[in-house]
């Protein structure tokens, strides 16, 4: 037969459209010295251009026809004498790789189309704190007013979440899938770590803390940046810069991640925002307290009114409580 003729053929069983007469023409076709290798040759191409193509419903609907094809040819010739065993043998590996090549190429597409990926979103409120444990073995601890998005299972080369707030992760190591948070415009990619990230959208800065491993971090602009264990980087969001900082209390991020903070020179301003959030109050400032630092511990159980009437004290300032909440006044520092 012509090899033009042949192709036709192929190409009409593929799409579901040859007649009978024409599909017993290919299973023929298996068993003569001159058309079996043109056969060989469209199956290979079918393979490969599948392969390529990423596998369209449509093309995987084409190649289970081949399959059939080649297991009905194998049914018959078990039928017939031995000196078709040779037929046999390309029918039956024929078989098997498309079979193989059809599930390694289809699984993901398939399996993304009729069983596609659940996202799941966990907030917290005001004074509230959650652990979620990821399905790939990861761990995540969500600090209050924070929001993070993430898949009921990982697909694909990389494991990708979104955060908005305050987290604390535990990566799962796994070399060959990436973990990446994306927190605003900043991206956070790791192999297997312990970090926490405060990307807060009312904040002008995200920071990032390194206790184990390493990151990359990287904005959405192209800039990076690595860390390594007891590092710090600062991302500031109007000037779209990182600033890399020494941070030997990082350790310290183990204790926060549970309500537990350390204030060591820590800025007031970022103690009274973590006040809010653990309390469900409002604090407003009377007075310039850019520059005032304090050094102290607190624990999210304690009496919060105990522990700014100490920080007022350093500070030189007094608080007042009303029906809205709070309002610090002073001269500040």
């Amino acid at each position: 037969m012509e090899k033009q003729q042949l192709t036709q053929i192929f190409s009409r069983y593929l799409e579901g459209e040859a007649t009978k007469d024409e599909i017993r023409v290919l299973l023929d076709a298996f068993g003569q010295d001159k058309d079996s290798p043109v056969l060989r040759r469209l199956i290979r191409e079918s393979y490969e251009n599948a392969k390529k193509e990423r596998i369209s419903l449509q093309t995987h609907e084409s190649l289970s026809r081949v399959k059939k094809l080649l297991r009905e040819k194998i049914t018959l010739q078990q039928q017939k004498k031995v000196r078709y065993m040779r037929v046999l043998r390309f029918s039956a590996a024929a078989v098997l790789i498309i079979a193989a090549g059809i599930a390694y190429l289809q699984m993901d597409a398939l399996r993304d189309r009729f069983n596609p990926v659940v996202y799941q979103t966990v907030s917290t409120i005001k004074g509230q704190r959650k652990q979620i444990a990821l399905e790939d073995g990861s761990t995540i601890w969500l600090a209050p007013q924070s929001r993070v998005v993430y898949p009921n299972e990982f697909r694909g080369k990389l494991r990708e979440v979104k955060l908005n707030g305050e987290a604390f992760f535990e990566v799962a190591k796994d070399k060959r899938h990436p973990f990446i948070v994306h927190s605003g415009n900043v991206e956070t990619k790791v192999l297997g770590t312990t970090f926490n990230i405060q990307a807060y959208q009312d904040e002008l800065a995200v920071s990032i803390t390194l206790l184990t491993g390493k990151v990359r971090l990287q904005t959405a602009g192209g800039k990076q940046m690595d860390l390594v264990p007891n590092q710090r980087a600062i991302y500031n969001k109007l000037t779209t810069g990182f600033k890399k900082l020494p941070y030997p209390q990082a350790s310290q991020m183990l204790d926060r991640r549970n309500g537990l903070y350390h204030y060591d020179g820590t800025p007031v301003l970022q103690i009274i925002a973590d006040l809010q959030r653990d309390y469900n109050f409002t604090i407003d400032i009377e007075g310039d307290f850019t520059h005032c630092t304090f050094y102290g511990d607190y624990h999210d159980g304690d009496d919060p009114y105990l522990f700014l009437r100490k920080v007022c004290r350093v500070i030189n300032a007094q608080f007042i409580r009303n029906e809205t909440g709070i309002k610090i006044i002073g001269k500040g520092c």
